[in-house]
């Protein structure tokens, strides 16, 4: 009996979380958001290929190293002679060592692999920041629905008795023109919202690669008490930020091109060997594939052929004396486009400072800005709370009521909005950075 009471609850409180699961609003979160975003790219997908490409062509520079082993046969009659010659050989060669060859090869192409990382890299920071800032608008959007309705429904009410009192002649002229004026902004808001919501919703769905069916976007903390020196940011840049780093593996191109062009006037050092079988048939013969009478031995079955075997083994040193300059200017090229990287590379330092300089300010006066409409926030707070208490007790009208209800929904739409606008400003500065974690 005691077992039955145990399975029983056990089952209960099963069935209790299954339901609650599938009863429970499914979420998508700014995490998800961009990972499915980094999976439907087509750009980095085929960045993906390039790298993959790129390693390719780099293992098979390296195979320059390994050895080569060949099969040949041929069947052959010199003019004059009735006997066929057959020839069966095994050659392999082996490079020993070239100042340009397939160790400096290998090592370009390891650089051109590194700099297609670097290129999918890029590529995935601005796909993740320009998911981040759609999916923003997108909560945003989300969370200013209620104020909006409020918004539509107390300024409905608010100007529908504003008319009243107009058609009833209680409002001066200038009043009544003021309320047409608040009214008319109240709408355009509304009618703006709808369009937001298609441009949002569908801009954070082309970068997901499929529609947004979730009930509810989930808006993980992202905003950072205080910041931290500039100095800090700057030095998450230029260690974080691939563009330098693909800055610094152009040179590295550049100068492997230097390295192959000046190892053109130095030696290269092969070695050979090669074994063979040299088989003659006995008896006469014409062009095949006339069968050739082979002499008969009693007591061995078959035919017999002369065959004479040989080896050989050699070493072989070359050497470009003299090619007309043209790798040393090649080599003198080489040496100006890597300078002209470095300079780029400065360039692009220097770009990406600005970057994080502008971020870093514009996000600290964005905190500031919302650290004053904070005061203003809390205000129009208190002052809907003390207008809703004055309503209950019947010391507030109905009017001043909704115009209350109207002034703390709109400053509640803007403080939704001041929050995303400081979201998307430490985003902003975390990609100028890198995407350090801090």
């Amino acid at each position: 009996m005691k077992n039955l009471v145990t399975c029983l609850v056990i089952t209960f409180v099963l069935t209790t979380q299954l339901c609650a699961q599938e009863t429970s609003p499914k979420q998508l979160t700014m995490h998800l958001a961009v990972q499915q975003a980094l999976k439907h790219s087509p750009d980095l997908e085929a960045l993906r290929y390039a790298v993959q490409a790129n390693k390719s062509f780099a293992h098979s520079e390296i195979a320059g190293y390994y050895p080569t082993l060949k099969l040949g046969c041929d069947i052959s009659r010199e003019n004059g002679e009735k006997q066929l010659a057959s020839n069966t050989a095994i050659n392999t060669d082996q490079l020993i060592y070239s100042f340009s060859g397939p160790l400096q090869k290998y090592q370009q192409a390891k650089s051109r692999t590194a700099v297609s990382e670097c290129d999918k890299a890029i590529k995935q920071n601005l796909v993740r920041f320009e998911t981040e800032k759609a999916f923003l608008s997108a909560w945003l959007i989300q969370e200013q629905k209620k104020s909006i309705l409020a918004i539509k429904k107390s300024s409905s009410i608010t100007f529908e008795r504003q008319k009243h009192k107009n058609t009833l002649a209680q409002l001066d002229k200038n009043t009544w023109l003021k309320n047409i004026e608040r009214y008319g902004d109240q709408l355009e808001k509304i009618e703006n919202y709808q369009d937001d919501k298609q441009i949002t919703y569908k801009k954070l769905e082309f970068l997901m690669g499929e529609s947004i069916v979730v009930d509810h976007l989930a808006l993980e903390s992202t905003a950072k008490n205080r910041l931290q020196p500039l100095g800090t940011y700057y030095d998450y840049a230029f260690k974080l930020r691939p563009e330098i780093k693909r800055g610094s593996k152009l040179m590295d191109v550049e100068h492997w091109n230097f390295k192959l062009e000046q190892g053109q006037r130095l030696p290269i050092i092969t070695t050979n060997a090669e074994v063979g079988l040299i088989v003659t048939p006995d008896g006469e013969s014409t062009l095949l594939p006339v069968t050739i009478p082979q002499i008969e031995t009693p007591g061995v079955k078959g035919p017999i052929n002369r065959g004479q075997g040989y080896w050989s083994v050699s070493v072989s040193l070359r050497w470009s004396l003299f090619d007309g300059l043209v790798n040393q200017y090649k080599a003198q090229q080489a040496h100006a486009n890597k300078l002209k990287e470095m300079l780029a590379r400065e360039g692009e330092m220097l770009r990406i400072k600005g970057e994080v300089h502008e971020a870093y300010f514009t996000l600290s006066k964005v905190l500031k800005q919302r650290k004053t409409q904070k005061l203003r926030y809390m205000r129009q707070h208190n002052e809907f709370k003390l207008a809703q208490q004055k309503f209950d007790l019947g010391r507030l009208s109905r009017t001043n009521f909704n115009e209350t209800i109207t002034s703390w929904q709109k400053a509640h739409f803007e403080w939704l909005d001041r929050n995303v606008t400081v979201a998307v400003a430490e985003r902003n500065l975390m990609h100028a950075c890198g995407y350090p974690e801090l």
